[in-house]
């Protein structure tokens, strides 16, 4: 499983909340919530949009993303 703790970290230091992120992506707050705690997988496109909101770049996405 990967671990989102520096997504989080971000999304706090952005100011964006799991509802924040839910609206965005159009999906329920409960889905965001399996994917942050590792129970699902987060979609190439919901990473790309994810990144996209947060100013993450290109290669950085695996610090975010991909780490175990």
């Amino acid at each position: 499983m990967f671990n989102f703790s520096k997504l989080r970290g971000l999304m706090a230091e952005k100011g964006f909340t799991q509802a924040d992120l839910s609206r965005a992506l159009h999906v329920s707050e409960n889905s965001i919530s399996k994917k942050l705690n590792g129970k699902s997988y987060f979609s190439a496109e919901e990473t790309c949009k994810i990144a996209s909101l947060l100013g993450i770049g290109v290669s950085e996405i695996g610090v975010y993303f991909f780490t175990t």
